[in-house]
């Protein structure tokens, strides 16, 4: 892919990663645009925004990290264990994040392996899948977000809902912010456990393409790197719409867009 190539679907990346408006699918018609098809790539993009919520929410990692460490320690000696462990807000979202991961691993390997392909990216499916994701974001507007707190099975469905995202076109940010709207969690708790959620799950990923991502940057490393920091630019500054926008409940906002691609897009592969 040339330097230019690369750049776009940086920018790409960075413009839809955070927003409601599925990044993969916009990657895949971006890449079919090109004529250049690397995953490689997009797993290097999805890390650079990856980064970004790591610096945006580091506070927070911090606290969790920490806090999650000293209950696993403090609960050996501990009278109360399910206190020491989960007494804390910090503490019990440590263990969330890791329990949101399990169905996420488990639907993203299916997925991957088993209905990979290039049907799997096909322009149908690409649209097919847009168009499921603003059905989901005009639904959230039925949604009645309080302050209640993430339990056990909010977080399997949120990891569940990003395990489904890695078919192509469905939100990620869309579908786990939703899904956390529905389990009743506060708008904030919804945007920042989805995007907490996220970092073991690329992460992941990234390992499993460690060798694809290798080759890359032996073979292209300047068109990596112009892609990778245009991605964590324009992530940062979309990352910020992303939160003002949950926080003020208008994630239905995007369905129309999203729906209007999808027939778009399906029409364009009929052509």
């Amino acid at each position: 892919m040339d330097f230019l190539g690369a750049l776009a679907l940086g920018i790409v990346q960075g413009l839809t990663e955070w927003l409601p408006v599925s990044s993969s699918g916009h990657l895949a018609l971006a890449q079919n645009a090109l004529g250049d098809t690397n995953v490689a790539y997009d797993v290097v993009l999805h890390i650079a925004t990856v980064v970004v919520a790591c610096v945006y929410l580091r506070c927070e990692m911090k606290a969790i990290v920490f806090d999650w460490l000293a209950g696993v320690r403090e609960s050996f000696g501990a009278a109360d264990k399910k206190a020491a462990l989960f007494g804390k807000k910090e503490r019990l979202w440590g263990w969330l994040v890791i329990l949101a991961s399990v169905p996420t691993a488990i639907i993203g390997f299916a997925l991957e392996h088993y209905l990979g392909g290039d049907d799997f990216t096909s322009l149908a499916i690409v649209g097919a899948g847009f168009i499921v994701t603003g059905v989901f974001l005009a639904a959230t507007k039925l949604a009645r977000p309080a302050n209640r707190q993430i339990g056990a099975s909010g977080a399997l469905a949120i990891g569940t809902a990003q395990g489904v995202s890695v078919l192509s076109s469905l939100s990620r940010s869309g579908l786990t912010v939703g899904t956390a709207m529905f389990a009743g969690a506060s708008l904030e708790d919804a945007a920042k456990f989805s995007f907490l959620a996220l970092v073991p799950a690329t992460v992941g990923a990234a390992l499993l393409k460690l060798g694809d991502i290798g080759a890359l940057a032996s073979s292209d490393l300047a068109g990596m790197a112009a892609g990778a920091l245009a991605a964590a630019l324009v992530g940062y500054a979309c990352l910020e719409a992303m939160m003002r926008v949950v926080r003020g409940g208008r994630l239905h906002w995007f369905a129309p867009y999203c729906i209007a691609l999808g027939v778009g897009v399906i029409a364009w592969s009929l052509l």
